[in-house]
């Protein structure tokens, strides 16, 4: 009698979902890096990207998107880096790379569940994104550190350093790119990006998580050892000229905290 009893106590602990339970691990991430080879820093930087977001291809595939206004086509595809035919330039040429970045992927957009777009100075945790995207909604979801802007402060938009889009709104953006090219040079890629999927009335979620900024060595110093557990977006853009010097030492030491990489 004790043994049955056993039986059906361990039966229903199985049903029952741990509240540790390892996040699932079913969805695919495409990632998108603004980037360019316009600074010395940037080089550095697209070297520690490389050294990490190639670790888990099941489930984040990462491309840098770069523009080249003499591209025979509109996007093309070489290794890890997608081309766009656009000018390499703040404004219109990041909003131009993540749109023709996003339609040069059209085809196998089934594959991916969720997009990230980020940039250069941005080092992510991808584990604990993977965790994070189990409590985004699947669809109609533009998830980002809120802000405003806008010519009136009335374009809600999510920062340009890292936002989230579901797959559907992915499609969207690429479906309607006429919509965002016609106004391409009005505003940041961010804001721009914003005013779209207001205009199409897509409510912003904000992130699950704050991201962390050390915008400065000294910040860096004081806060490397208490970052917490659930920040996974951690930016460190510093001004140019310390770029080159202080932004890739910080990301470099990243590296080797999160991904135990020494040597890029």
């Amino acid at each position: 009698m004790k043994s049955i009893l056993f039986l059906v106590v361990f039966a229903l602990m199985l049903l029952i979902p741990c509240a540790d339970a390892a996040p699932s691990r079913n969805k695919k991430l495409l990632v998108l890096i603004i980037a360019s080879d316009n600074h010395p820093a940037y080089i550095e930087l697209q070297k520690i990207w490389r050294a990490y977001m190639h670790l888990d291809p099941q489930h984040v595939e990462a491309y840098f998107i770069k523009g080249d206004p003499d591209l025979p086509s509109d996007f093309e595809i070489k290794g890890d880096t997608i081309w766009s035919k656009t000018q390499e330039c703040f404004v219109p040429g990041i909003v131009n790379k993540t749109v023709l970045s996003l339609e040069a992927l059209r085809d196998r957009r089934m594959e991916f569940d969720f997009v990230l777009r980020t940039n250069l100075s941005s080092f992510l945790v991808f584990p604990r994104v993977l965790k994070f995207l189990d409590t985004l909604p699947k669809t109609r979801c533009y998830c980002s550190t809120i802000l405003r802007g806008g010519h009136d402060g009335s374009v809600i938009f999510g920062s340009g350093a890292g936002f989230f889009l579901s797959r559907d709104l992915a499609e969207l953006m690429v479906e309607k790119k006429h919509l965002i090219f016609l106004h391409n040079n009005l505003y940041p890629d961010d804001v721009l990006i914003g005013l779209f999927y207001q205009h199409e009335q897509v409510q912003m979620l904000p992130l699950g998580a704050p991201r962390l900024d050390f915008p400065t060595l000294d910040t860096w110093l004081v806060g490397k050892d208490r970052i917490p557990a659930d920040v996974f977006h951690i930016r460190t853009k510093h001004p140019d000229h310390l770029r080159t010097t202080h932004e890739v030492y910080i990301q470099a030491q990243l590296l080797k905290m999160f991904y135990n990489v020494s040597h890029y």
